[in-house]
């Protein structure tokens, strides 16, 4: 498409035809970013500063792509190019089905709410609701608003499909729990609640759980509550049901309870454990069979090798390690997840670690590499303080049929220090080997003072114009677009 057509709306209307304008919108509002850290990303209030018990917080309501990513349009912005953009916009409920309500809204803020409401019409919608807590004069005003805006969500309850509560009081959960009535949430499939409140002694979460957990299109689950595992009678989330499962931010898990609970997740296919410690039971070999599991990702979980003891993931083709070696006994882990790849007897395609400790070494990690377990693997990213120049060594692809990683096509390193040159020839040797899986997309992002090598520049360059597929950046900031 020209540049003209590019920039002259009128144009683009008589070259597109409505359904595909209309498919570029909904590609419009989407996060395109391969990574959450390069999102732009709306400033949070500072909790902790000396004006935060005093200056009420600004309160918004947006999309929940833009409210992610900064960088994504609002649908109102869409709807001001032009007459036929504004008809096709009000004319696409499912733009206007995902909303974010960041703080307590005021009226104005409500009467805007209901606009969106009313613009997604009878499509189902997710919702993202954030505030947080500034001091107790500030909660005083926040009642009757919170109960205004429960009472208007509570009315399209029939229409909630995904639900995100991320809250720094608890009280403030209570007013959902008292309009929403029971039967009334048919659509759900996904309940996310993020608490960040101190008091425990609040019966709010039993209530939120009992309205929640009894909902038979229940798939996706994410509880960060610290006390998730205390014994509650009321409390009975849907094991056997949930496709998706993250307990990556409760602290005080306890180990019998969190095995027991992955005993009944049979359908599980995404599982999300982290900042916990598991305990080592001795006499306990009853192993987790986790049929359908295709991703697994474990983030700052002590121990971890007692959770690899005990899966077995014959589907498992992704594993995301973060910071799981502190502390710890490097190799006991990685030969605990080898062992549980080997009984698995699974085809892993995708395997991302990133830990930013000193308390692995790079023999170990290439060891790892070398493993059957991953010789399918076609995706890998690394991200280490570490120097991981004898890692790139080994990456590189000689004559030898028994190099590493045969079937690797997309290599992503982050922060990683290497020597000037090396990771630019590890990328020209593994994409001009004369048969065979070649890399195809190469990522390489460092960070503080560390630059890229004015040959590694240029052979990337070369590589590129032969169809490879380079992004190199620096800080966060994309470094060289070829």
């Amino acid at each position: 498409m020209s540049r003209g057509i590019q920039n002259e709306p009128a144009l683009i209307n008589k070259v597109l035809p409505v359904d595909v304008l209309g498919e570029v919108f909904m590609h419009s509002i989407a996060c395109s970013h391969s990574s959450t850290e390069l999102c732009m990303q709306m400033s949070s209030p500072d909790l902790f500063s000396a004006h935060a018990r005093y200056e009420p917080l600004v309160s918004k309501i947006s999309s929940i792509h833009h409210h992610q990513c900064h960088s994504t349009p609002e649908p109102f912005f869409l709807g001001q190019v032009c007459a036929h953009w504004r008809n096709l916009v009000l004319d696409m409920p499912q733009l206007w089905s995902h909303i974010a309500i960041i703080e307590c809204p005021k009226e104005r803020q409500l009467e805007l709410l209901r606009v969106w409401l009313a613009r997604s019409r009878q499509h189902p919608i997710s919702i993202l609701l954030s505030w947080h807590w500034c001091g107790t004069e500030y909660m005083k005003g926040l009642h009757q608003p919170l109960r205004s805006l429960a009472d208007l969500l509570a009315s399209h309850a029939s229409r909630w499909k995904a639900v995100e509560f991320t809250c720094q009081k608890g009280d403030a959960l209570a007013s959902f729990c008292e309009v929403v009535g029971l039967g009334s949430l048919t659509q759900l499939e996904s309940f996310t609640v993020n608490d960040k409140s101190s008091d425990r002694a609040n019966n709010n979460m039993n209530d939120l759980a009992r309205l929640f957990f009894r909902l038979p299109s229940l798939r996706k689950l994410k509880w960060a509550q610290p006390d998730f595992y205390r014994p509650k009678a009321e409390v009975h989330p849907p094991w056997s049901q949930l496709r998706s499962l993250d307990l990556s931010q409760c602290p005080e898990t306890a180990t019998d309870r969190l095995f027991s609970a992955l005993l009944q997740c049979r359908l599980l296919e995404d599982l999300h454990i982290g900042h916990t410690s598991l305990m080592e039971e001795q006499n306990d070999i009853i192993p987790i069979t986790l049929p359908a599991l295709q991703i697994l990702r474990v983030t700052s979980l002590a121990q971890s090798f007692v959770l690899y003891d005990k899966l077995v993931v014959r589907r498992l083709r992704v594993v995301l390690l973060k910071n799981v070696m502190k502390y710890q006994d490097p190799g006991r882990i990685w030969n605990a997840l080898d062992l549980m790849l080997v009984r698995s007897q699974c085809r892993l395609e995708r395997f991302s670690f990133m830990d930013y400790t000193a308390e692995q070494n790079q023999e170990q990690l290439i060891l790892q590499l070398s493993s059957p377990s991953f010789s399918s693997l076609v995706e890998l990213t690394l991200a280490t303080i570490i120097p991981v120049d004898t890692v790139v060594a080994a990456l590189m692809h000689t004559e030898d049929s028994h190099y590493i990683l045969p079937s690797l096509r997309t290599l992503e390193l982050r922060g990683c220090s290497f020597v000037d040159g090396a990771i630019s020839k590890v990328a020209s040797s593994r994409f001009r080997r004369p048969r065979g899986s070649r890399l195809g997309r190469m990522k390489v992002r460092t960070t503080f003072n560390r630059h890229f090598h004015l040959q590694d520049v240029f052979t990337f360059g070369q590589l590129t114009r032969e169809g490879m597929e380079v992004h190199l950046s620096h800080n966060f900031q994309p470094y060289l677009e070829f």
